[in-house]
């Protein structure tokens, strides 16, 4: 095996990623003095720096037209042009708290994983009430004013196979 060494610099660069046609490599280098999101042709090419005002974990979309990284507790996006100029850098969401790592699946949906909070945060209970042979599942009737809230009926949605219909109180 040989190995190839494609960031050369002397500087703290993480979080490399590869296009889906593993023809480009995105990743986060600090060479401006914060950490920014750089993308160059692999296996050699020219760098490009494609943030400004700070990026870092670097994601691709799918396809590889799209660029995604945080920026503090928000995700933006970077759409490239067919000639893989960029066409635009926008911001999609801020959750407004501390984000630990983010990914993109296939279909474009986004996994955050949040900070705690730290102080204890008091949350109802929540009891899954569903025995789809017996039949046993909650019902309004049955859950008007209770503490604590139900969840049941959990079912594949008909014709729509990632998605679950369910009832909550």
């Amino acid at each position: 095996k040989r190995r190839l060494k494609v960031a050369q610099e002397a500087l703290n660069e993480d979080f490399a990623a590869f296009s889906p046609d593993g023809r480009f490599l995105a990743y986060q280098s600090d060479e401006s003095g914060r950490p920014e999101i750089f993308v160059q042709a692999y296996p050699t090419g020219s760098k490009r720096q494609v943030t400004t005002a700070g990026g870092t974990e670097p994601r691709w979309s799918n396809d590889g037209r799209e660029l995604f990284f945080r920026r503090g507790s928000a995700i933006h996006v970077v759409r490239f042009a067919l000639d893989r100029e960029i066409d635009s850098i926008a911001s999609l969401f801020d959750l407004k708290d501390v984000i630990r790592s983010f990914d993109v699946s296939r279909d474009g949906r986004f996994l955050v994983n949040v900070a705690a909070a730290s102080q204890p945060v008091e949350a109802p209970t929540i009891v899954v009430l569903d025995d789809p042979d017996e039949p046993e599942f909650p019902t309004p009737n049955d859950v008007v004013g209770a503490d604590p809230r139900f969840a049941g009926r959990i079912r594949q949605a008909p014709g729509a196979p990632m998605t679950l219909d369910l009832f909550i109180s």
